[in-house]
């Protein structure tokens, strides 16, 4: 039985530990246990499926102190192990992952990326990511991300291209399909008319997402359309903030705060257009399953990576000073749906279950 470790910082609801758990579902568990490490009380959202699966969580405490970081994770892994693998998902912070596993002995370190490069960086941070980085490249030995442009950001191009290996982020394609009939009881329950244009977007509200600009961009749409709605899934830290702003732009009639739903493709099927405004995505999964559905998808293109934009439904923005270009973009697609296209070349393409399966298999 090989044994893994999983640092996922949480089990929210969210991109990379969705990734996290579709990784633990999709291995042969017959002969691999694994354990997630959570930072804090933060275990919700995607806990009773791992525990289901027959996972353990770990929780410690979150330090800033990278020291006392790495002395705790030493201190889990010396209790809990010992491991064969560890898998992180955490960002840069994988490298005090990896050095920890290091200095356990554990022989398989997998960093993951799953973010691209982040715009409006402070110095401080870049200087941080600089030895973080350089860990990363000394100890880990399977460089793993979700996109060529994600890996390349996280470890550097050319460890990437020789190294790395692409874990494809999977969408189920049925479970996504658009439904006429999820279309209806959505925008009953919300009091949405038939002919209302909705503005949609799925993530959390936090500053990576960008909610502050799509408000502010629906109070420009609204001048062009004063009965189109925005229906916003998903909460964080930044609610209370964006709501404020919500009435700052007079516009708290039109903008629906739906909170985390576990019916994800049936709020999208009461979207219109998707819109993203995320200042990055390593591969923007929320992407495909909103292109699933047949939404076409706006976002901004330095946030997009190649294998997305590939896929044909995603319309990309330089920028995100233009509103008008923001808007005339909404106005070409907001009357096209093309589920059916796009579900073709969905599952024909790397992200699906038996993708991620042959992946899996190689790196567990």
């Amino acid at each position: 039985m090989r044994r893994i470790l999983v640092v996922t910082g949480s089990l929210r609801v969210g991109g990379l530990e969705k990734v996290a758990v579709s990784c633990m579902r999709y291995a042969d568990r017959s002969n691999l246990s694994f354990d997630f490490l959570v930072f804090g009380n933060d275990s919700d959202g995607y806990a009773n499926e791992v525990r289901e699966m027959g996972g353990r969580i770990i929780q410690i405490p979150h330090s800033s102190n990278p020291i006392k970081h790495l002395k705790n994770v030493m201190g889990v892994m010396k209790k809990y192990g010992k491991y064969d693998i560890v898998h992180s998902h955490i960002f840069f912070n994988s490298g005090i992952i990896m050095l920890a596993a290091f200095l356990q002995c554990i022989p398989v370190r997998i960093a993951h990326a799953h973010s691209i490069k982040r715009k409006g960086t402070s110095l401080k941070k870049r200087v941080l990511f600089c030895g973080l980085r350089f860990l990363l490249k000394f100890f880990t030995t399977i460089p793993c991300a979700c996109s060529s442009q994600a890996g390349n950001y996280l470890f550097g191009k050319a460890l990437f291209s020789n190294k790395g290996v692409i874990v494809p982020n999977i969408v189920d394609v049925d479970k996504f399909a658009f439904s006429e009939e999820a279309r209806k009881q959505i925008r009953q329950k919300y009091g949405i008319k038939d002919t209302d244009i909705v503005l949609g977007q799925v993530g959390r509200l936090v500053a990576s997402k960008n909610q502050r600009f799509l408000l502010r961009l629906f109070a420009e749409y609204l001048k062009v359309n004063a009965s189109a709605k925005l229906l916003l899934v998903g909460d964080g830290d930044m609610k209370s903030e964006l709501l404020a702003l919500t009435k700052e732009l007079d516009i708290q009639e039109g903008v629906i705060f739906a909170g985390t739903q576990t019916n994800v493709p049936d709020y999208l099927s009461a979207m219109d257009v998707f819109v993203c405004t995320s200042t990055n995505e390593g591969l923007g999964i929320v992407l495909l399953e909103a292109q699933a559905n047949g939404l076409h998808c706006i976002a901004e293109v330095s946030a997009i990576v190649d294998e997305v934009i590939n896929l044909h439904n995603t319309i990309v923005v330089d920028g995100f000073r233009d509103f008008q270009m923001w808007i005339s973009k909404i106005q070409d697609c907001k009357d096209l749906r093309n589920e059916q296209s796009f579900v073709s070349l969905m599952k024909t393409s790397s992200f699906t279950e038996d993708g991620l399966k042959k992946v899996i298999a190689e790196l567990y």
